[in-house]
């Protein structure tokens, strides 16, 4: 119950501006990984690192504003794209760019025989921003 609580304040209370969301996943197991890291840059980037095969979801803890009144990125969005990610992967796409909702722009690329995926979330601005698209 307490760790409910704590996380759901996390959704409602620390939405601090940041740039973009950076995903590593390395040797997902069936249910999950084992070591889910969650880091803050100075500059507002954020690196989400999840490594080897565990029980626990590889996802951003909590809600994440862009700087100047970005778009938000929530939890349920964030994980929105991640399936789009794996769909995009499972029909042999290994490597792409899409841009989800009109909103946030996303690069990916899955490296089969090391078994890592690794994404890039832009706010559409950011992404023009970086001649991206």
């Amino acid at each position: 119950m307490k760790k409910t609580l704590i996380y759901a304040l996390c959704l409602s209370g620390f939405n601090v501006g940041y740039s973009k969301v950076y995903t590593n996943k390395h040797h997902r197991g069936l249910f999950g990984y084992k070591n889910v890291e969650q880091t803050t840059m100075n500059n507002g980037d954020i690196f989400l690192n999840c490594n080897d095969p565990g029980r626990t979801a590889c996802k951003v803890q909590q809600a994440i504003t862009w700087p100047n009144g970005g778009p938000v990125l929530t939890v349920e969005i964030a994980d929105l794209i991640d399936k789009k990610i794996g769909e995009e992967i499972t029909n042999s796409n290994i490597k792409g760019a899409f841009v989800f909702n009109e909103t946030f722009f996303v690069t990916f690329s899955y490296d089969e025989e090391r078994d890592i995926i690794q994404s890039v979330i832009y706010s559409i601005d950011e992404a023009r921003k970086e001649k991206l698209i």
